[in-house]
Order: C-alpha cells, then structure tokens, then sequence
C-alpha cells in the first residue's frame, strides 16, 4: 500500500456492509514440539524471552 500499489488478496469476506478483499493465512497450532521451528525461527520472540 506504501508503493501505491493494490495488496493481493486471495479471499473476500463481508464486514455487514460490502465484500472486502482480504488475504487469509492458514493458522499454524504451535506447542512445545514446534515453537523453536515458527515463533523463534521467524524472529516473533526469542527463544531467551520464551524459556525465562
């Protein structure tokens, strides 16, 4: 949107109003098996402020 340029959207839900373009990601579950390879892997938390 900073570029000018319109957000690709794959899905398109109404607020009660009209149809909004909006762009839907799959929800991860994350637990203790996986927190290392999403929440630290992407760079959300660090893996010092989740274990103390």
């Amino acid at each position: 949107m900073g570029k000018g340029e319109t957000p690709k959207a794959n899905a398109t839900l109404n607020n009660g109003k009209k149809d909004v373009p909006s762009y839907l990601l799959a929800p991860i579950q994350v637990d203790k098996s996986n927190i290392d390879s999403t929440i630290v892997a992407d760079g959300f938390h660090s893996k010092e402020s989740i274990y103390n």
